[in-house]
């Protein structure tokens, strides 16, 4: 319900206007205001969340605190002590988390329970690396805080720890030890993450930006083998997601999936267009390397299925999918005689793509996706005829030819919305 509450202010706005025409009556004016006047009061404010985010900055500053304090002394410590000390932190968080869990629901409890317990376990590795001299590089320390972390955002619901998680899954990319970790570590999280996509929990905003992040990481750490498709499939995701929202009224901050998407897909167009045969084929890779590759892509790729099956196949999904079906010859190397039409195939495939959003902007006077076919052909008349190598006749008469047509489109695009207005 929470993207209807706007839709409730504006119905609110017009209960005055409807009584004074006579179709509704003081006393049912009443109360509908009063109904619908405690459906918002019901909706989590800003506050609420700043004070989410005050408790769990606080939370690790008094852990950060601790941590200083203990430091200063350590030299006095024998070495059993050092490590009765270092346990501290976590026996405090393991007897506090189990008396959340056992007492209630609250959702700060439970945060400050999960940050507490993850302290606990990093500051007790940390000092026993230290006591007894582990070697080690920075990125093993954190495979294992992450590896030991997980369960707790499973068992707390800890949306705090569930994105200190994320982040740090970066500080692994370079571990050689931990190749496998890198697709392993987004397939462990991911049912955490669909269970907050796809229900209607307070995370689930939230929980869209993480998906970005993670989205980012698997390009980064487990895209070597092909980038290009990587992201390309990425983009394809996400712009088809993005839609899905869009659809269901879920815009701007709620929505942070279908503009990026789109723009990522912009530029990856575009590097495809310039780079051409350098970066359509796949690399070689350890066998490690292709397993991460096809675990991360395999996830991506059965996510747009799923995507294409929940909903009607029109002209914008098939065109979507279309460009993510061109680069699969860059797999085999049979294929490679195909390399002098990539750039070709890449340029004609944006501005038709280009062109049919136009079309359909026009038809239903939708300005996103008018403005969206206009950013894709722009973008390859100014990679081909600014770029490359062409005669300055012929770019001039194709932009002349573009520049009509762009207003031809903009005169019919301005009747369409004097005749019905746009969305």
């Amino acid at each position: 319900m929470a993207e209807k509450y706007n839709s409730i202010r504006w119905f609110l706005r017009e209960l005055p206007g409807l009584r004074e025409s006579g179709l509704l009556d003081e006393d049912t004016m009443q109360k509908l205001r009063a109904h619908y006047i405690d459906r918002l009061s019901t909706r989590k404010g800003p506050e609420k969340y700043f004070m989410f985010m005050l408790g769990t900055v606080g939370t690790l500053m008094v852990c950060a605190g601790a941590i200083l304090a203990v430091a200063y002394n350590w030299d006095m410590f024998a070495n059993l002590q050092r490590i009765i000390v270092s346990a501290i932190p976590l026996a405090i968080g393991f007897v506090g988390g189990t008396v959340v869990l056992c007492r209630n629901n609250n959702r700060i409890e439970r945060e400050v329970a999960a940050l507490v317990t993850a302290s606990g376990v990093a500051v007790l590795f940390a000092m026993l690396s230290q006591i007894y001299h582990v070697g080690g590089s920075f990125s093993n320390y954190m495979l294992v805080i992450l590896a030991l972390s997980l369960p707790l955002i499973y068992i707390f619901d800890a949306i705090g720890l569930a994105t200190i998680y994320v982040f740090g899954l970066f500080f692994i990319i370079d571990n050689t030890y931990s190749e496998l970790w890198r697709a392993f570590g987004i397939v462990a999280f991911l049912p955490y993450l669909f269970y907050h996509l796809f229900s209607a929990t307070a995370y689930r905003s939230w929980s869209r930006y993480l998906a970005c992040i993670v989205a980012v990481f698997g390009m980064v750490s487990c895209g070597k083998i092909n980038p290009l498709f990587s992201c390309f499939s990425v983009a394809t995701l996400g712009l088809l997601a993005g839609r899905e929202l869009y659809e269901k009224r879920i815009k701007m901050r709620r929505n942070p999936w279908m503009i990026p998407s789109f723009f990522f897909l912009l530029a990856i167009l575009c590097v495809l267009v310039e780079a051409g045969e350098s970066c359509y084929m796949a690399k070689p890779g350890t066998p490690v390397e292709v397993a991460d590759y096809w675990i991360f892509n395999g996830i991506t790729i059965v996510m747009i299925i799923v995507s294409y099956l929940r909903r009607r196949l029109d002209i914008e999904r098939f065109m979507t999918g279309l460009g993510l079906l061109l680069l699969v010859p860059g797999f085999f190397p049979k294929c490679s005689v195909v390399l002098p039409y990539v750039e070709v195939a890449g340029c004609v495939y944006a501005v038709v793509f280009g062109f049919l959003l136009l079309g359909r902007g026009m038809r239903r006077r939708h300005y996103s996706i008018f403005n969206g076919g206009m950013l894709l052909i722009s973008s390859q008349f100014l990679l081909r005829f600014f770029l490359d190598d062409m005669n300055l006749l012929i770019r001039s008469a194709a932009f002349i030819v573009v520049g009509v047509g762009f207003i031809v489109a903009n005169i019919l695009f301005s009747r369409k919305v004097a005749k019905g207005g746009v969305k």
